[in-house]
């Protein structure tokens, strides 16, 4: 759920990376898929191969960068690619949730700006199962160095996994704990 600026880093971030990783595809999932048009024309102004999901295709072969202009998909492009970057961090927007990423397996990263979902984010750096990037220049080495170590990038996973398996049950839990609460009786009002 990439927003306005964070699309600059990431392509930034691929063109570091590409000639280590000559196949390496971005999947870009804006916030606002209205804003498809402007992402693809950003890539393609900086020389890369792109494509929109908007137009019913997947990305061609010699595409780096894939926009997915497209409502209710996040979940796939997360069972798909193995590192995810959290939208919304890289710039003061607060960040996004980061566990539907970790329940479905992603070594996450994300900006210095997760103060929307702090909790959740301190917990998973507490458990080494996310890393924090501060620029296209972080970005691309963190994510050239789980490229490079699949073994890390699946103990991130893994470990990301445990902390949204943790936290599964939270409402339950609350729940739980207010019952006793509302079953007693109340004085005279």
């Amino acid at each position: 759920s990439s927003h306005e600026g964070e699309e600059a880093i990431a392509i930034a971030a691929h063109q570091r990376l590409a000639s280590r990783h000559p196949d390496l595809l971005t999947v870009i999932v804006p916030r606002h898929v209205g804003r498809g048009g402007a992402i693809a024309a950003l890539a393609q102004g900086a020389g890369l191969g792109v494509s929109r999901r908007s137009a019913g295709l997947p990305p061609a072969t010699d595409d780096a960068v894939y926009v997915v202009d497209a409502m209710g998909e996040l979940g796939l492009w997360y069972r798909l690619a193995p590192i995810a970057c959290v939208g919304g961090s890289l710039v003061t927007v607060g960040g996004h949730n980061p566990i539907e990423a970790a329940q479905l397996g992603c070594a996450l990263l994300y900006g210095p700006h997760m103060f929307s979902v702090a909790g959740v984010a301190a917990e998973l750096q507490a458990d080494n199962a996310a890393l924090v990037v501060r620029d296209a220049e972080g970005l691309a080495d963190a994510i050239g160095r789980l490229i490079e170590d699949r073994a890390e990038a699946q103990t991130m996973a893994a470990a990301a996994r445990a902390v949204a398996e943790r936290n599964r049950h939270v409402i339950d839990r609350a729940f739980a704990a207010l019952v006793p609460l509302l079953d007693r009786p109340r004085g005279k009002e």
